[in-house]
């Protein structure tokens, strides 16, 4: 397995250290990051690490001189993370077909057993690539400046001392092991074979233009075959509340999982950015509804009980009518009851036939800091044949 080493970046955002000493020399650790970086992927099994320079290239020449099972790629243009793969593909440093190579940045502080795992993790799949993840609640390289020569607004203190650190650390191929319900952001580290790398072209791009970009092209193209084994399902975040989806090869597109919500691959992946990353997964045929957006498999979308209050990982949770009943004189009073969940607004709507009309407001229920069990009151007109109702969260306007 080949390790590889991302140090070719600016380090703008730990200016004003980056102007004297390039990023992936710096301490914070007492050590160099590039140190740690390369310790980590020879740890994990790399038995020879490639490392990408631009920044600085002479000082990390110099500084890597002699090391054993370490080579350094400069690049005379800034590649980017996509493109510096591809170059050390095609100069021949990567392998060839299903060779896996390991990748993690010189600014990442990562653990090499969830190195390790993640690498595991690819050849035990026969995927192309795996990506490592974290809890979208942990700060998993939290590595900036602090003190008075921080940045402010982008741009460098103007005098003053300043120290570097780190906290956290990034779980890779760990996250196999979690709940894959649960919301994650990359971790930055990556294990993918050299194979594709070598059918790309080459030149400036990120990782997501020229390296996801067509792994997901094959992804969509495996899941809309009638043939295949494998769903496909995408997770991320968006507003800070953690989403899911499903692609409908019936239809093709993403279903969400709010069901009046679907779109095309595109708008999916025109949605991501910083802070609102997505992760495409292809699961076992038959797995992707539970596993992309109705996790407790009650036919109710993720989504869509979240908005209502309900828990879309617990079957017997559900937004419902919970009971009717007639009463009263010739059975002309209806007692309909629900539990209403706690800041929660409802409107309870009617019409008089039960496939086709539109539907009249009869009450709204207001918000109460608890849940609590509600029960309405309503009289039928004498000439209804039939009357259905349903409820509305969050309170219809």
């Amino acid at each position: 397995m080949i390790g590889f080493c991302l140090a070719a970046g600016a380090g703008s955002r730990l200016l004003p250290l980056t102007r004297v000493t390039p990023k992936p020399l710096l301490a914070p650790a007492g050590r160099p990051l590039v140190d740690l970086a390369i310790e980590a992927l020879q740890r994990a099994g790399a038995t020879r690490v490639v490392v990408n320079a631009h920044h600085g290239a002479d000082l990390l020449v110099a500084h890597l001189a002699g090391r054993p099972r370490v080579e350094v790629v400069v690049e005379p243009v800034l590649l980017g993370t996509g493109g510096g793969l591809v170059n050390a593909a095609h100069l021949g440093l990567l392998g060839a077909g299903g060779d896996p190579v390991l990748v993690t940045a010189a600014d990442h502080v990562v653990d090499p057993a969830d190195l390790a795992a993640l690498a595991a993790f690819l050849d035990g799949s026969g995927a192309p690539m795996a990506a490592g993840r974290v809890p979208a609640t942990v700060d998993p390289f939290a590595l900036r400046l602090v003190g008075e020569g921080a940045a402010m607004g982008g741009r460098p203190a103007a005098a003053g001392r300043g120290s570097l650190r780190a906290r956290g650390e990034a779980a890779g191929g760990g996250s196999v092991a979690r709940d894959p319900d649960g919301p994650w952001d990359s971790a930055g580290v990556y294990a993918l074979r050299a194979g594709p790398l070598l059918d790309l072209e080459p030149g400036p791009a990120t990782l997501v233009e020229r390296v996801l970009g067509p792994l997901l092209d094959a992804m969509l193209k495996l899941a809309d075959s009638p043939t295949s084994r494998v769903d496909l399902i995408a997770k991320g975040s968006q507003a800070g509340s953690a989403r899911g989806w499903f692609y409908d090869r019936s239809a093709g597109a993403f279903q969400s999982d709010r069901r009046n919500e679907t779109l095309s691959a595109e708008s999916l992946i025109d949605q991501a950015g910083a802070g609102s990353e997505l992760t495409f997964t292809l699961v076992a045929r038959g797995t992707g509804q539970r596993l992309g957006i109705d996790r407790d498999s009650d036919g109710v979308y993720d989504g869509d009980e979240l908005d209502a209050g309900t828990n879309p990982a617990d079957p017997q949770s559900n937004f419902q009518i919970e009971s009717i009943i007639l009463g009263g004189p010739s059975n002309s009073e209806l007692l309909l009851s629900f539990t209403a969940v706690s800041n929660h607004t409802y409107s309870v709507q009617f019409r008089d036939r039960f496939d086709s009309g539109p539907w009249s407001r009869w009450v709204d229920v207001v918000a109460y800091p608890s849940n609590r069990f509600v029960t309405l009151t309503n009289s039928l007109p004498a000439a209804a044949e039939s009357r259905a109702y349903r409820l509305v969260t969050p309170q219809a306007p």
